[in-house]
């Protein structure tokens, strides 16, 4: 399929990384490739696309590479008309947060995040490489928690 807006929206059938990529605003993309090689430097990450539902359709997934992690560290969505970083944090994870430390777009984003089952679903727009590095610090602070907790 040549076009990729197309592409994330078909479920039936599986596009390459690239096309989905290839969909995104210039300055989207190159947000998109940093924070997904920052991903992939962290170790034990996997990353896996995915066909997610409903908003998240054509989706990069990223597991931690522990035997059988159930649940993703994040999910990198290549929407077109709104790339998203969506984070599932354990509630516990957000313990001796110190709030005023964080920036403000960060604390809204999790002020909008909705808890389901003890995980906070959190989520940012590809905006700016400042907030996507607090995220990617949230996800590090995500993956020490969970180690913990096993």
């Amino acid at each position: 399929m040549a076009d990729g807006r197309n592409a994330w929206k078909d479920r039936f059938t599986e596009p390459e990384v690239e096309e989905l990529l290839d969909a995104l605003p210039e300055e989207v993309r190159e947000l998109f490739d940093s924070v997904r090689d920052k991903l992939w430097a962290m170790e034990g990450l996997v990353e896996e696309l995915g066909w997610h539902g409903i908003p998240m359709r054509w989706t990069l997934a990223f597991y931690p590479d522990e035997g059988e992690a159930e649940e993703p560290i994040a999910y990198m969505v290549p929407n077109p008309e709104g790339a998203r970083f969506v984070v599932p944090l354990q509630v516990g994870c957000l313990d001796g947060l110190q709030p005023r430390r964080l920036s403000k777009t960060l604390r809204e984003g999790l002020g909008r995040g909705n808890t389901v089952a003890g995980v906070m679903w959190t989520e940012w727009e590809f905006a700016s490489a400042n907030l996507l590095d607090e995220v990617l610090k949230l996800i590090t602070r995500s993956l020490a928690t969970r180690s913990e907790a096993s």
